[in-house]
Parts: C-alpha cells; sequence; structure tokens
C-alpha cells in the first residue's frame, strides 16, 4: 500500500498514476483485513517472536526442500540469520516479560512446507468463489444474491463514473497483445476467459470495461500453434534481416579523430562527418 501511495504519483504516464492510485485503494481494503485478524490481547514482544519464529520457518522450509547444493547453503546462511533473530527476540520477552518464548512457539520446528504446483486448487478456488461477494455482517453472497442497495454499487458508481484506470491499462494490453492476457496450460480455461470475466462481473461495471465477446479470446501460443509454418517463417525473415544488418556500421558511431599538430585534426573529421 505504502508503495502504491508514496510512488505511484512519480510516474510519468498518466494512466499509471491513475492505475496505482486505484491499486492503492485496493491494497488500504486488504491492510484493515489483515489488521482485523490480529489478536488484540498480543504484547509487541510476542508478535515480534511470533514474527522471527515465522521467518525461521520459512528458510527452513527452504533449506530442507533445496535440492541444488550451492543454493541449499544459501538458505541455511539465511536460516542461521533468523535463528539468532528469534534468540534476540525470544531474550528481551524473558527480560521484559517474564515469559518463556516457548510458551509461543515451542520447542521444535514444524515440518517443512512443500513448494509444488497448485495450478489446480488456484483454479478450483477461482471458479468456486469468483462470483461471491463480501456483504454485511462479513457475510459472502452469490451475485444474484446481492442486496439492491449493496455499498459497493454506489462506490462504483462515483469512483467509476468516468473509467476505471485498471480496465483501461488491461484494454490497451490486450489491444497491444492482440490476444487475451491469460497464460495457463488449461487451454480450455484460457479459451473462456472472456467469458468468465464477464461472469464475475457484479453489476456495476465501468464503462470502459475490457471487451469480453470473443474477438480476443485467443491467447498467442495457441495463435502460434494455428498459424504452423507461417508463424515460423516470420521468425526466420527477422533473423535474416538481422544478419543482414549485423555487419553494417551504427549511424551512432562517432567518426575517427585524425591525430594534427596543426590542430585540424577535429575540422577534418567533422567535414568527413557531413560528407558521409
Amino acid at each position: 500500500m505504502n508503495y502504491y501511495k508514496t510512488n505511484g504519483n512519480m510516474y510519468g504516464s498518466p494512466d499509471l498514476r491513475q492505475l496505482y492510485a486505484e491499486i492503492s485503494e485496493v491494497e488500504e481494503e486488504h491492510v484493515t483485513q489483515y489488521e482485523s485478524l490480529i489478536d488484540p490481547t498480543e504484547t509487541w514482544l510476542e508478535k515480534w517472536v511470533l514474527h522471527e519464529f515465522t521467518e525461521v520457518s520459512n528458510y527452513y522450509t527452504c533449506y530442507m526442500t533445496e535440492v541444488d547444493p550451492r543454493i541449499k547453503g544459501i538458505w541455511e546462511m539465511f536460516l542461521n540469520f533468523e535463528l539468532e533473530h528469534l534468540r534476540i527476540a525470544g531474550e528481551t520477552l524473558q527480560k521484559q516479560e517474564g515469559r518463556d518464548p516457548e510458551e509461543l512457539v515451542g520447542s521444535d520446528l514444524p515440518t517443512p512446507a512443500t513448494f509444488e504446483t497448485n495450478r489446480e486448487y488456484v483454479t478450483k478456488v477461482l471458479m468456486d468463489t469468483g462470483n461471491l461477494r463480501l456483504v454485511e455482517a462479513g457475510q459472502w453472497k452469490p451475485l444474484e444474491e446481492l442486496p439492491e442497495d449493496w455499498t459497493s454499487h454506489r462506490y462504483q458508481e462515483l469512483v467509476q463514473a468516468d473509467d476505471s484506470p485498471s480496465e483501461a491499462v488491461i484494454s490497451m494490453r490486450m489491444l497491444a497483445a492482440g490476444a487475451e492476457l491469460i497464460r495457463t496450460g488449461n487451454q480450455g480455461l484460457a479459451q473462456r476467459a472472456g467469458e468468465i470475466r464477464a461472469e464475475f462481473l457484479d453489476g456495476e461495471d465501468s464503462p470502459n470495461t475490457a471487451p469480453f465477446d470473443g474477438d480476443l479470446a485467443t491467447p498467442i501460443e495457441m495463435e502460434v500453434e494455428r498459424l504452423g509454418d507461417k508463424a515460423t517463417m516470420v521468425a526466420n525473415v527477422k533473423a535474416i534481416d538481422f544478419e543482414k544488418t549485423a555487419d553494417r556500421p551504427s549511424s551512432l558511431e562517432k567518426p575517427k579523430r585524425r591525430n594534427s599538430k596543426n590542430g585540424t585534426g577535429d575540422r577534418t573529421s567533422k567535414r568527413a562527418c557531413v560528407r558521409s
């Protein structure tokens, strides 16, 4: 959130400035949600110990699951750093609050997590929850059950009255690519990109919502496969053109200066440059 709010206004592009302003509002909401998960009875020292323990656990997982010996050594080094941080935090907790840090984190490291593909899980979550929206009292409702006075509809009417910056950037990228921006190994999901985006809209859409009528629904990889040899020929032509021009002198190269004792070398060099 801080990055988007403090750096977003420094970009020269008005599209980027507006996009980052929009993202900063979303991130501010995320921060509020995360704050609501914090135990209000925890002391600052308890939070510190738990923070360091989490870092130890993460690096321990990286160390235990790494297969490259060189990288494994790097994870071990950072694990040692974090173990020392945890020791310092634990000693501070003991000194200031008279509590044993093992009360919070125990005496054993957790079973290492695993880093592996979760595409199927993410796809399932997307399809199962994409049409749910948060309503009063922290409840979730599907789009068709949203109340007419849903607060977010009023917000959308106000904020998106003059288009949505994020939708503008998405549309520009789609137009530049000539295709949907989704990249997935699930071709069925990729072909339904426009349909899915339309299905998960919630009623008060921005006037410049990215197109989803199928005109740009072909991912680039599928287009290359469809073109076959034609796509290969285009790539070869580009390579040949590059080879033809590789030996040409660059127009940005400076002409070589001639050494002259009478001081005319610079003038000769400039005249040679003009004639060429």
